[in-house]
């Protein structure tokens, strides 16, 4: 039994070629556009203060009346102008504060700033700036850091000594993950349906 092949077989391969490129963009494209989405939703999340839908705990009465605002994460902008959309592979991105990331003001190192933020902590540890123990001072004159009715001679604490401090948990990424993973199979599918013209945008 021998086989005939009929037809223009190399343009036939030509166009099967051109069409997996093809796919192989539209795939590219739609993954970037969904790492977007989840960027979006946690940039807005810092700026409505709930990311996922999840309030942030609020803020302690010392750290209101020292910033002036009762909203958390959102001082100088830095930390939520870190979260990025960083490719990783050439079918990979990563979303998120990246390890190289720096504050614009500050000059911090954002991803621990970040984690910080996201997790919590139980006993973090700062030592006492000049700056520092004047806002102490203040805090203690306006009441808002009362004297420990155990220690009688408390005193704010004083430049060069270190103090231990609890961060409440305020996470970003994890509840944008939570309420956008779901949806993410579908969105991928119909964005590489609609860039390969499958579907109609109406």
């Amino acid at each position: 039994m021998s086989i005939k092949r009929v037809g223009p077989w190399f343009l036939a391969a030509r166009i099967i070629r051109a069409h997996a490129t093809k796919f192989n963009i539209a795939v590219r494209m739609a993954l970037a556009k969904e790492a977007h989405r989840y960027r979006k939703e946690m940039v807005q999340g810092i700026r409505d203060q709930a990311p996922g839908g999840k309030k942030f705990a609020p803020i302690s009465r010392i750290t209101r009346f020292l910033k002036g605002s009762s909203k958390a994460l959102i001082d100088t902008g830095d930390l939520r102008n870190s979260y990025k959309v960083t490719r990783i592979s050439p079918w990979g991105y990563f979303v998120g504060v990246h390890r190289t990331a720096r504050g614009r003001t500050s000059g911090q190192n954002m991803v621990n700033v970040a984690i910080i933020q996201e997790f919590g902590t139980k006993r973090h540890e700062r030592v006492v700036t000049p700056k520092m123990e004047k806002l102490f001072w203040v805090l203690f004159k306006e009441g808002l850091w009362s004297m420990q009715q155990s220690n009688k001679s408390w005193r704010p604490p004083k430049a060069g000594e270190r103090i231990f401090h609890h961060i409440r948990a305020r996470p970003v990424v994890a509840p944008v993950w939570e309420k956008m993973r779901k949806g993410t199979p579908a969105r991928i599918a119909k964005d590489i349906a609609l860039r390969l013209g499958l579907l109609s945008r109406l």
